[in-house]
């Protein structure tokens, strides 16, 4: 009987554990955009720029965003070449989530908890939220050229591409 206690104990800690994705402090990224998206790298950076500093005054929509820190450069085999085949292949984007969980180097430890990958595609701006998770779907979220001049719809852009269960608070 003290052996059962033990084990649901057991299972019940995992389980809490695993209910928390990613680290304690918040999210680890990976952004990356695509040469043809170039015109828009500072927007995105400014996007994450302006969360560090203050990540409470985003209108995200009530959307909830735990992002502790991003990379915004590719890394090895993190490329915004990579990331976009993995966007369409069901085949390559297991290995392209495999990928960024696993990855580590001397400035991260634990890989990444998901991707954020911009494209212009037929004039539009595509964010796609690639997560760590395999299983996830892909979130997709397109703007015209004018809606990208606009802060808040592109600001909301960004946070719906995030918006998966991997990637939101606790």
């Amino acid at each position: 009987m003290k052996l059962r206690h033990l084990s649901i104990a057991g299972l019940l800690t995992a389980l809490q554990m695993a209910a928390h994705a990613g680290s304690p402090g918040g999210l680890q990224l990976v952004v990356l955009g695509t040469s043809g998206a170039a015109d828009y790298r500072v927007k995105v950076e400014q996007f994450f720029s302006a969360y560090e500093t203050d990540p409470t005054g985003f209108d995200c929509d009530n959307r909830q965003l735990n992002i502790e820190s991003t990379v915004q450069k590719p890394l090895k085999a993190i490329t915004a070449d990579v990331a976009s085949v993995a966007a369409t292949d069901t085949k390559k984007r297991r290995s392209f989530s495999k990928t960024i969980s696993k990855y580590r180097d001397r400035d991260h430890d634990r890989g990444f908890d998901g991707a954020l990958l911009y494209d212009v595609i037929n004039g539009k701006l595509v964010f796609y939220g690639i997560s760590a998770w395999d299983k996830e779907p892909i979130q997709k979220v397109e703007l015209s050229a004018s809606e990208s001049d606009d802060k808040r719809k592109f600001n909301l852009a960004i946070c719906r591409a995030l918006h998966m269960p991997v990637l939101q608070a606790p």
